[in-house]
């Protein structure tokens, strides 16, 4: 287990309250909710600490054995977003080192060593057990009220209040502004971001397959506009597409290793089809997934 300070005093109430919504009763053992539970609070003073089951930060380390390893954590992860911004939680922090997976037992090679100290092949670690993916550390996010107005579901500027240093993530074009955005649609482009700079050049290898739906997805969800990018959702909706669609082959399909430092490339694309969804609320500019009952388990 993880013992972690999550407030003191009056900093850290928002991330308490995300954690509270996300991470605990009956809605932390969803099949589609990929939040770290919280197992229990602590109350000392003024501070409250939060125990969590101890988990490990291998989204891309160990890297992939092969594509169906690659879409299995891109669904998982794009599910887990999906679900907090139907309970009206906006995340704001996306990266690599906020998702973990549930295996804790030191950091694993992404190869075998051989002779000399070279790396070899990766190895089909994945396979070893049923991994889930989690995301992590809500000290930066916002949470809304269902019977909120969509107006009213903005932030403006770089979600820095209460944090030690600057903001270290990738920055969504509308972030650096003065004028109020929506943090669903924020949060989009930073998971989009992170796909991109993890899979882009991985995937290009199979540009003449289907692959190049998934990297057409990711651009979209990069687009400067934010009302050009797809929602949770409607991305999630895609995912499970593009996934029906693809054969045992392709995804036993060894996945190359990017260069370390290599920049997603600027691609155009015409703009995917709408996904076969009848969500409601996704035509509002600030709801991510409005109004929307959770499916039943």
């Amino acid at each position: 287990m993880l013992i972690r300070l999550v407030v003191k005093g009056d900093d850290g109430l928002n991330h308490l309250a995300a954690l509270r919504r996300l991470g605990t009763g009956d809605v932390a053992f969803r099949r589609d909710n990929h939040i770290v539970p919280m197992l229990r609070e602590i109350v000392l003073d003024d501070m409250i600490f939060v125990v969590f089951p101890l988990l490990h930060d291998g989204f891309d380390s160990p890297w992939y054995y092969n594509y169906g390893e690659v879409l299995d954590a891109v669904y998982q992860v794009t599910e887990g977003l999906a679900f907090c911004h139907e309970r009206f939680v906006a995340h704001l922090d996306i990266d690599v080192d906020n998702i973990l997976v549930n295996f804790k037992g030191g950091a694993r090679q992404h190869g075998v060593t051989q002779p000399g100290g070279v790396l070899g092949p990766p190895t089909p670690f994945r396979a070893d057990f049923p991994v889930r993916y989690y995301l992590n550390d809500f000290e930066l996010a916002v949470c809304y009220e269902r019977d909120s107005h969509p107006s009213t579901r903005v932030v403006s500027g770089l979600p820095t209040k209460g944090l030690l240093g600057k903001y270290g993530r990738a920055v969504a074009p509308e972030m650096l502004s003065e004028q109020p955005y929506c943090p669903f649609r924020a949060d989009v482009w930073q998971l989009g971001s992170m796909f991109l700079r993890c899979f882009q050049v991985s995937l290009d290898i199979w540009a003449l397959t289907p692959w190049t739906l998934l990297i057409q997805l990711f651009t979209e969800m990069t687009s400067e506009e934010p009302l050009s990018r797809p929602t949770m959702t409607q991305a999630l909706q895609c995912i499970r597409q593009f996934r029906s669609t693809l054969s045992w082959d392709s995804l036993a399909l060894r996945v190359p290793r990017p260069p370390p430092g290599t920049p997603p490339k600027s691609i155009s694309f015409e703009p995917l089809p709408e996904p076969a969804t009848d969500a409601p609320g996704t035509d509002l500019e600030n709801t991510p997934e409005a109004d929307r009952e959770p499916p039943i388990v």
